[in-house]
């Protein structure tokens, strides 16, 4: 044990002894206490509540007789004390009805001991920069903090979603736009999805050049000029290809002619217009380009811009470019798996709406109809099992020559899946939504 875990285990010391003595006055106060055997720092007090677990695993009493018994059974009695040491313990608390306060503070030092003994391994670990930072952080968020949320009733959770729906019901009412979740700013897709939730995980996939980047940019840009923070973490675009491209977005000027400088006095207006009201979205839009991050490192830097941005939104373009620097895996599979599982933790945890952005196999051209389904996703096993929301991105020549697109809710875990016509802008790569007389047919696949 380090001097920093010793420093924190005798934090616990008194606590340890009450809770031990609590039970011995009334056995139901092991239930309360809610913990376990390797809570507790001390060997001797350990061996004592494991043997409560043993008593009670086998139905039995817990009484001084019954864990004297026990622990001679288990040949640690000498070692704890005897029974002498046994009733002691009995007399350390005068009531039970603290036992809660005594095990949450068993709970936290334990929390606290596990954090020092992780980071200080990590602190030892044969690395530097940004991935000893990285490797440091991952250790100590890596401890599962118990007790942290008891749960609710079901009354509790039925009145909370009530007041939910009926806010939404009066926001209908009113003639206000209803989203459960930040809103991607087409008018169609929020309301067969509900906009992006906070929690949860969102594939956006498509094959290469179908527009996945665009819909992701521009579902971007909307939910930061909603108020809301965006984290957008690009593998594949640097910083000027990506600005250059929202450039265009927002000035419907061609993105050819945005790269080439073939700007007719017309286009330049447009594009100064385009710049100023991107950069009035100030911090809220936060960009960071790196080729080979890791999930880990995406993670980490998520959680240190959140608290300056109000980190609402992140955008990973895309899961098969992130890196397993460690050389865990043999496969992209796992690689990819691994770090969509690692990045849906930290959306659920920081309570942030996560899209992930995600290539098809081009297997599906290979099919009669190519239309992209679940199974199309790229080097994936686990990928549709975690999402919350899936998007196909389609558009077969006719459809774009017709600058139209389909994007294909394939899987929504709180509705219905459904096929949403789009248009395409094929010169400026964005979508925009069709007027109801021009939408395609569609509908419950």
């Amino acid at each position: 044990m380090t001097p920093l875990e010793q420093a924190l285990a005798a934090k616990a010391e008194d606590a340890e002894r009450s809770a031990i003595g609590a039970v011995f006055l009334r056995a139901d106060a092991f239930y309360q206490a809610d913990l376990v055997a390797a809570d507790f720092w001390n060997p001797e007090r350990r061996a004592i509540w494991s043997a409560f677990e043993r008593l009670v695993a086998g139905e039995q009493p817990i009484d001084v007789v019954s864990v004297e018994t026990e622990l001679e059974r288990a040949g640690v009695l000498t070692a704890v004390g005897g029974l002498a040491r046994l009733s002691e313990y009995v007399m350390a608390v005068p009531t039970a009805d603290n036992v809660g306060y005594y095990a949450d503070r068993i709970r936290r030092a334990a929390t606290k001991r596990q954090v020092a003994k992780r980071v200080y391994d990590a602190l030892l670990s044969e690395t530097d920069g940004e991935e000893y930072q990285s490797r440091v952080i991952e250790a100590a968020s890596s401890v599962v903090v118990r007790g942290a949320d008891d749960g609710r009733s079901l009354a509790e959770v039925v009145d909370d979603a009530f007041r939910h729906v009926s806010e939404l019901a009066d926001r209908r009412a009113r003639g206000e736009p209803v989203s459960w979740g930040l809103p991607t700013g087409f008018g169609e897709l929020d309301f067969v999805m509900g906009g992006l939730e906070p929690g949860t995980v969102t594939i956006v996939a498509g094959g290469t050049s179908q527009g996945k980047s665009s819909l992701a940019r521009q579902m971007a840009v909307h939910v930061a000029r909603s108020g809301a923070g965006v984290d957008y973490v690009t593998l594949e675009d640097p910083y000027r290809p990506f600005g250059t491209r929202a450039l265009s977005d927002e000035s419907a000027v061609a993105l050819h002619q945005v790269r080439g400088g073939e700007l007719d006095r017309a286009d330049l207006q447009a594009l100064i217009a385009a710049r100023e009201s991107l950069m009035a979205l100030g911090d809220r839009f936060h960009v960071e380009w790196g080729r080979g991050l890791t999930a880990t490192q995406i993670c980490h830097r998520v959680k240190r811009h959140k608290a300056r941005l109000g980190t609402k939104l992140v955008v990973v373009d895309y899961v098969q470019l992130v890196r397993d620097r460690a050389k865990r895996f043999t496969t992209r599979k796992d690689v990819v798996d691994d770090a969509a599982y690692e990045l849906a933790e930290v959306a659920e945890k920081d309570g942030v709406a996560l899209v992930l952005l995600s290539q098809l196999s081009r297997e599906r051209f290979k099919r009669q109809d190519p239309r992209p389904q679940l199974s199309d996703l790229k080097e994936s096993g686990d990928l549709e099992n975690l999402a919350t929301n899936v998007l196909l991105v389609y558009r077969d020549q006719k459809m774009t020559d017709n600058g139209r697109a389909e994007i294909i809710v394939a899987k929504q875990k709180d509705g219905r899946v459904s096929r949403i016509g789009m248009g395409w802008d094929g010169a400026r790569t964005r979508f925009y939504d069709l007027r109801p007389s021009d939408r395609m047919a569609g509908g419950e696949a």
